[in-house]
């Protein structure tokens, strides 16, 4: 690949908008949407559980630029940058007889591989204990239960674990728009 490709100006422009939210995964969110009735209905009683749906997702618009959701595709157009700056950087490395830059490039391939795993299973994870907690509440389980508090505690781990893959995908998208800054720097003064 030719370093001048303009799809690298192109990749610099779209990834300068994008942003990694700690968003809490709120789109597996499960919310009560009718309360628990109770009836009366010719001397029995009659009690109707409650009724839940998920959030749903965010708006389309605002997940294109969310790196750090469970269901975009802008973490793979860092993916796209970092084997682009890959090829580059290994161009310049074989000319200048070095492996340094591909293989710093390289290192944040793999940190991304595993980013990216890790959004899916805690986007995975969350759903199952909202689901587990929509159960609990439709028992009518009281909030200090041991059971609610373990699910409590599992959502409080999966939002830990959400945050620092917030913070290492800002990092990563830092280190990306320096390079494609080197990059393009390099085209203007060659």
């Amino acid at each position: 690949m030719n370093s001048t490709d303009p799809k690298l100006a192109e990749l610099r422009e779209t990834i300068s908008h994008f942003r990694a939210i700690s968003c809490r995964m709120k789109h597996e969110n499960v919310v009560q949407v009718i309360p628990s009735i109770d009836l009366v209905s010719e001397g029995e009683e009659i009690v109707i559980p409650p009724q839940f749906e998920r959030v749903g997702f965010c708006p389309q618009d605002f997940r294109a630029r969310q790196t750090a959701c469970g269901h975009t595709m802008a973490r793979y157009t860092l993916k796209e940058a970092l084997e682009m700056l890959k090829e580059v950087e290994g161009e310049i490395d074989r000319r200048e007889g070095t492996t340094q830059q591909r293989e710093t490039i390289a290192g944040w391939l793999e940190e991304w591989h595993r980013i990216d795993g890790e959004i899916g299973q805690l986007d995975h994870r969350k759903g199952e204990v909202e689901k587990a907690r929509a159960k609990f509440d439709e028992k009518m389980f009281d909030e200090g239960s041991v059971i609610w508090e373990e699910v409590e505690r599992e959502l409080a781990d999966i939002s830990d674990h959400h945050q620092q893959c917030v913070v290492r995908l800002n990092m990563m998208q830092e280190t990306i728009l320096e390079s494609l800054d080197k990059v393009l720097q390099r085209e203007r003064s060659a």
